[in-house]
């Protein structure tokens, strides 16, 4: 902005500057029937501050070797924290994407939210890639080298009802019994055991 200065009238001069940043100089030339003045002076073009956003992940689903490990009936959450520290900024966006293990193809998305909440039961068992793209907007400025993109890992399963095997074994003055049972439960386990306690006490009689 640059101003001339008499007693009779002041001119304001609004210039939007484009081109680039650095010292450069202003020269304001000033006349009338009777003179002319001209003044000059230097001019720091500073850049307005911007950096690319903060994008920080739960450090659980941060390591591809150990993936976040969650049932698939039971679903996960996964959380971010975002700093944007931009003068250029317009607008900030985050997107949340779930892709599977070779990213090539994406299984859900959600726009603008600080976690990414995948239900019970969503997706099937197996291992998933959590994208998340942070980005800047500015209707003057390209800001299109401040996206930043950090990844996830998330290996779900299904639990399975575990199988009890016992083998007991009786053994009496002529014979000697020997039984396997395979069972989800223990009162089966239970029942085999008792089943061979009477068989002993018979045998003693």
């Amino acid at each position: 902005m640059c101003q001339a200065v008499s007693t009779d009238t002041v001119i304001t001069r609004e210039y939007t500057y484009s081109a680039g940043y650095g010292m450069h100089a202003v020269t304001v030339r000033a006349f009338n029937l009777a003179n002319n003045d001209t003044a000059s002076a230097s001019v720091d073009v500073l850049e307005w501050p911007c950096q690319a956003p903060n994008v920080t992940l739960d450090p659980l689903f941060t390591d591809q070797n150990s993936p976040f490990l969650a049932l698939a009936d039971k679903g996960f959450t996964a959380t971010a924290d975002f700093a944007v520290s931009c003068m250029k900024n317009e607008r900030f966006n985050a997107q949340w994407e779930v892709l599977d293990a070779t990213q090539q193809n994406v299984l859900a998305t959600v726009a603008n939210a600080s976690q990414l909440v995948s239900a019970g039961d969503a997706l099937p068992a197996g291992e998933y890639v959590i994208r998340v793209t942070a980005t800047l907007w500015s209707s003057y400025f390209d800001l299109s080298d401040k996206t930043v993109v950090a990844l996830g890992y998330v290996t779900l399963e299904r639990c399975q009802s575990p199988t009890v095997t016992t083998i007991t074994t009786c053994t009496t003055t002529n014979t000697t019994t020997t039984s396997v049972a395979s069972s989800s439960s223990s009162s089966s386990s239970r029942s085999s055991c008792c089943c061979c306690r009477r068989r002993r006490r018979r045998d003693s009689r």
